[in-house]
């Protein structure tokens, strides 16, 4: 239990008398013996309005600096081509032994050999990807050429950032290669040999590629020895990383 005292009034006397303050002191608390202490209270919480929409606006300045860092990444992709045989970390053999895909005509389908990913080839000529396992010919075969082939992965959502392929040339002469990827359109040509091993390995630095194709001066007796590392669609990498702001959203309003 607390007793106050009544009010007490001083009274303060300036110069000499000429000037006189009276000023009232508060009441003081005085602990009666056996007591309890006095209760302390903190300072009243803001209210919940205003931590909400500080919570929203964290977790809104979270989403625009996860999208900045993924567009910038896919914006300055660059492109590299090695023209020697070889692998890149996790890429896979593109396989042509799947009945239940395309494997003859404009448009022949393979199958990675790991995550299952449909991908799709094309050519102005007719094609045959039932002679092996991992290679592409001419409708008629070996002894017939092509002169284009393009490949891209078959779902919009997923793009690769390595190839490999082995072009088997039947003469001398020139490709040249263009690249959609996700900086723009690369293109570079080099120099064939009719010894039937023309590796080239392609890799996006950063980013990924669309689609990747060749034309050349000579006939391609066949493409073979397909490797690609498949990866989502940058799009849908930032659908993942807004997912995951959505996701923590949640979870703050159910600590509230």
């Amino acid at each position: 239990m607390v007793a106050f005292d009544e009010p007490e009034t001083v009274a303060l006397i300036a110069g000499g008398g000429a000037m006189n303050h009276h000023i009232t002191l508060r009441p003081s608390i005085k602990h009666l013996p056996g007591a309890h202490e006095p209760t302390h209270f903190s300072p009243p919480e803001r209210a919940d309005g205003l931590l909400e929409r500080e919570r929203k606006m964290k977790v809104a300045t979270f989403a625009s600096v996860l999208s900045f860092v993924l567009i910038s990444a896919v914006s300055q992709a660059q492109i590299t081509i090695y023209q020697d045989p070889g692998n890149f970390t996790d890429d896979e053999n593109v396989l042509f032994n799947d009945p239940s895909l395309q494997q003859q005509g404009t448009l022949v389908q393979g199958r990675t050999n790991r995550q299952n990913w449909i991908v799709d080839f094309r050519s102005d000529s007719e094609l045959d990807a039932t002679g092996g396992q991992a290679m592409i010919t001419e409708i008629h075969g070996r002894k017939s050429s092509f002169n284009d082939l393009s490949v891209e992965m078959h779902d919009a959502d997923k793009s690769f950032h390595t190839l490999i392929w082995n072009l088997n040339a039947e003469a001398d002469g020139q490709v040249t290669f263009t690249i959609n990827h996700s900086g723009g359109v690369y293109t570079q040509t080099f120099n064939l040999e009719a010894n039937g091993e023309n590796w080239f390995r392609m890799q996006a630095d950063s980013g990924t590629m669309f689609n990747a194709s060749f034309e050349s001066t000579v006939g391609i007796n066949d493409v073979k020895q397909v490797r690609l590392g498949a990866v989502p669609e940058p799009a849908s990498l930032l659908g993942l990383g807004l997912g995951a702001v959505a996701f923590l959203r949640r979870r703050n309003k159910k600590t509230v």
